[in-house]
């Protein structure tokens, strides 16, 4: 079976990795397609990469064309999408022309229906999301994914940790996790710290060793050689910290601040017992 794996770039891509482990065989022919972004650099996989069309509606239309050039020059026999924008048309295309769909509406969708999830369930023959409480927001498809995977306790913190702190791939920036975790440099100056700043406007003052991006490779790398995680509210670092098996410490962004288009990271991270999660503020119980 040949399967298209479209989906965004970060916390998508990322979680479509677990996805991919659930739904495919090893004999399955994959490609990608997603948007262009700095972290797919260095990755051995047959991607399509365009522009992210966000909103914009000429965008759009080319992703439109692109989407269905890769349709029809790769012919694939399933269309496994998580979301979001630049997916639609795959998933479009796929329907019309009588491939299977399978959505998974992202795990970071806890409360509300995510607007990706909206606009392709009727194209979807096979819809899933991860918690309960939102099968019944969509309708009589909908499959609920097990979510054991994910365990149900917190890893230690070692006491020499090297600490790696991530802002992830988002648009947006994040200045006030990189001014915190600045000032715990400053606090800590034996501990070794590594950033990864995204667009933030703010740049570290106490620690110089930091970059804007990483690759999907080195995004790994970094958290598999690190011994804790500073993050904000992204499911992908999350995955990380659960397959690599390293503490997590989360800041959530919030759209008042201008740090994410809605307040989705932090609905995720303040449901009750999840797993491996520690919160920004207690973590100078652990340093």
């Amino acid at each position: 079976m040949k399967y298209c794996l479209a989906c965004s770039a970060g916390g998508h891509f990322q979680e479509m990795q677990l996805l991919k482990e659930h739904f495919l065989s090893k004999e399955d022919y994959i490609f990608y397609y997603s948007f262009k972004s700095e972290m797919y650099l260095g990755l051995k996989e047959k991607m399509y990469l365009v522009k992210d069309p966000k909103r914009n509606p000429f965008l759009h239309l080319w992703n439109k064309i692109c989407s269905f050039y890769v349709f029809c020059k790769e012919k694939p026999d399933v269309i496994l999408s998580n979301g979001a924008g630049v997916a639609f048309w795959m998933v479009f295309f796929g329907w019309l022309f009588r491939k299977k769909v399978i959505y998974v509406d992202t795990f970071a969708k806890m409360k509300k229906r995510s607007l990706f999830g909206r606009v392709v369930y009727p194209f979807a023959k096979e819809f899933y999301v991860f918690w309960p409480e939102m099968a019944k927001k969509y309708g009589k498809k909908v499959k609920i994914l097990d979510v054991s995977i994910l365990g149900n306790k917190r890893y230690p913190v070692k006491k020499n940790a090297r600490i790696f702190v991530t802002v992830g791939a988002s648009h947006f920036p994040f200045d006030r996790l990189v001014k915190k975790a600045d000032l715990l440099v400053k606090k800590y100056p034996k501990k070794k710290f590594a950033f990864q700043i995204g667009c933030s406007k703010y740049l570290p003052k106490c620690c110089k060793n930091y970059v804007r991006y990483l690759s999907y490779n080195d995004f790994a790398s970094k958290v598999k050689n690190s011994d804790l995680i500073i993050s904000h509210g992204g499911i992908g670092t999350y995955i990380y910290s659960l397959i690599y098996k390293k503490p997590l410490f989360v800041l959530p962004r919030k759209r008042e601040y201008g740090e994410a288009v809605n307040n989705h990271q932090e609905e995720v991270f303040n449901r009750e017992g999840y797993p491996n999660v520690y919160y920004f503020d207690e973590i100078y119980r652990y340093l």
